[in-house]
């Protein structure tokens, strides 16, 4: 029987990849506000689906994924503002804004896998107010 770790999620792998990309891209700033923001957003994500994964409870796991895809929506937001306050390079800028929309989009592929087998008859479009 293969035993699966947290480090063995694809999603986990690319959330930590797009923290070093960050941190390798602003290792030369001056620290400051945004910078270290940037930086714990990034971690956020990564450390959020490693506590998805440790969790028993279905729900509370799940509850774990919508913390780091809030922080990935975060940090897309992060990204534009450091592209128009040139902390980044444009092309930079948009090369981690869309590995961070990959992540969510594994964010919301896991969430709904999870609900699905939470609840068969789970399906978001009829879950609409």
């Amino acid at each position: 029987m293969n035993t699966i770790y947290f480090e063995n999620l694809k999603v986990w792998q690319d959330s930590t990849d797009i923290a070093a990309a960050l941190y390798q891209q602003l290792k030369d700033h001056q620290p400051f506000s945004m910078k270290d923001h940037m930086q714990r957003t990034t971690l956020s994500i990564a450390s959020n689906i490693n506590k998805f994964f440790e969790r028993r409870s279905q729900e509370e796991s799940i509850q774990f994924l919508y913390t780091a895809l809030e922080f990935c929506m975060e940090l897309k937001s992060q990204l534009q503002i450091a592209q128009h306050d040139q902390l980044l390079l444009t092309e930079v800028s948009d090369l981690l804004q869309e590995r961070a929309r990959q992540i969510s989009a594994m964010l919301y592929k896991l969430i709904h896998n999870k609900r699905t087998a939470m609840h068969p008859l789970y399906n978001p479009l009829y879950c609409m107010a």
